[in-house]
């Protein structure tokens, strides 16, 4: 059965957050929002507690003003999937403010047991800062985080 996870992207200033790309699974705390949960969790061990709601959280690393990032997840027989989409802009830019996107992955209440969340990354490059739809040189890289819910 294949069934579709509830995601979003959050921006965070990139000196709130790490410079480099993360996986990990948190509760998800009631009236915390995603930054916040990032900013709490994002050196921890992946946490789950069993019939309580967790959430996956991915974050892309430092990237420039007109970069773009879109996300889709599924879960398939007790593993997630995370699609991440960035399209990163090469060229000049008048001004840059560097941000992190971090993707909130609505995982649910996890019955106790093992699980595993992988994260496939598509980068395409784009040169004209008005047309990011127009991309070149596409790679694929994946992540996965193996945890145990308790």
């Amino acid at each position: 059965m294949i069934e579709t996870l509830e995601t979003s992207i959050t921006p965070i200033p990139s000196e709130q957050g790490s410079p480099d790309a993360s996986v990990t699974v948190v509760p998800a705390d009631e009236g915390v929002d995603t930054a916040e949960l990032y900013r709490r969790h994002t050196r921890d061990s992946p946490q789950c507690r069993a019939q309580r709601p967790s959430v996956g959280l991915v974050s892309t690393g430092v990237l420039n003003t007109p970069d773009r990032v879109a996300a889709t997840g599924v879960r398939r027989d007790g593993r997630f999937e995370i699609a991440l989409e960035l399209r990163r802009f090469d060229g000049p830019m008048a001004a840059n403010d560097p941000w992190i996107a971090v993707v909130r992955a609505e995982l649910g209440r996890l019955d106790q047991g093992s699980y595993r969340l992988n994260v496939q990354q598509t980068v395409l490059r784009f040169t004209d800062i008005e047309h990011p739809e127009l991309t070149s040189d596409p790679v694929v890289t994946e992540r996965s985080l193996d945890f145990d819910c308790v």
